[in-house]
């Protein structure tokens, strides 16, 4: 299982301590870092980001308000892409003002607007060079564009997280290449996870032949090794946050590979410090990253 660090957009977040807190992910082992934005400002960031980090895929999770012009983004995300070798992924926020609908499609206004960003986007990417790309919709047109190319073909993995059942599977399996439920508790991320799989099923993957869609989670770590053992961690859908002892944590993340969890992105508590992410980074990581076994030694040397 891949294990990212969640990092919540701040915005008194400055680039140079973006940059700090990505080389200690990077150098802790960490397979990724994915930083959720409330806008754009974050492209420039992740630049340098990308330019000081060597290993560490690198992620950018926008939120609905930030979708007015996917042009835009696809060429940021594109431009990422390029500047650190094929090591970034796109997420999409999937969330709703209004009750979800009993069937797929149609679906509410939030929902078309963000079916429609994705359509843009990966029309641009999968574009052939050479070619060009005309989409007219309810919310979005892009008219004879040229395409966009990245590192990584046919285009950055795009996720999209959220935790509506239906509308949320119907999109990630549509468009995504994974899909994410976002701080929801072990028993709602399995039900979701299956939903995800039979839109994938009946018809969601619009060209045969793609991957199977990759399942994650983000989940709240609050971990103490002064934690008392009778207060396990939670893994309900009522309580988001997983908090206990690191092999407290370490079991309930267990559960949800066990789910078939391929990706889990920690978020660590705002008021959590340095100390917090070094435990975390040292007694939680290498348990979800085991150290390789050697091979078996060969026939004694003979000449």
């Amino acid at each position: 299982m891949q294990v990212w660090l969640y990092v919540a957009g701040r915005p008194a977040t400055t680039a140079r301590q973006l940059v700090h807190l990505a080389e200690a992910v990077e150098r802790h082992g960490f397979d990724g870092m994915l930083v959720a934005s409330s806008t754009n400002d974050r492209w420039s960031s992740m630049q340098a980001v990308a330019r000081r980090t060597r290993r560490l895929r690198l992620g950018v999770l926008l939120p609905p308000s930030a979708l007015t012009s996917p042009e835009r983004i696809a060429a940021a995300a594109a431009d990422l892409d390029r500047r650190s070798a094929g090591r970034f992924e796109l997420a999409l926020a999937a969330t709703r003002n209004s009750p979800e609908p009993n069937r797929l499609p149609p679906l509410p206004e939030g929902f078309s607007r963000l079916d429609e960003t994705l359509a843009v986007l990966t029309g641009l990417w999968w574009t052939q060079p050479g070619e060009r790309f005309t989409f007219t919709g309810r919310y979005h047109t892009v008219l004879d564009s040229p395409a966009i190319t990245a590192v990584q073909q046919p285009g950055p993995p795009l996720i999209v997280s959220g935790s509506g059942r239906r509308t949320t599977s119907y999109l990630a399996a549509r468009w995504a290449d994974e899909v994410n439920v976002p701080f929801r508790g072990l028993r709602h991320t399995a039900r979701q996870y299956w939903d995800a799989d039979d839109a994938s099923s009946h018809g969601g993957r619009l060209h045969r032949g793609r991957p199977p869609l990759r399942h994650s989670a983000a989940v709240t770590v609050h971990s103490d090794p002064d934690l008392c053992a009778r207060h396990p961690p939670s893994i309900s859908d009522e309580d988001e946050t997983l908090a206990g002892t690191p092999h407290q944590i370490v079991a309930a993340l267990h559960e949800y590979q066990s789910i078939g969890t391929a990706r889990v992105y920690l978020r660590l508590p705002d008021t959590a410090g340095r100390r917090h992410f070094e435990l975390i980074a040292r007694q939680i990581l290498p348990a979800l990253h085991p150290a390789p076994t050697p091979p078996p030694p060969g026939p004694p040397y003979s000449c």
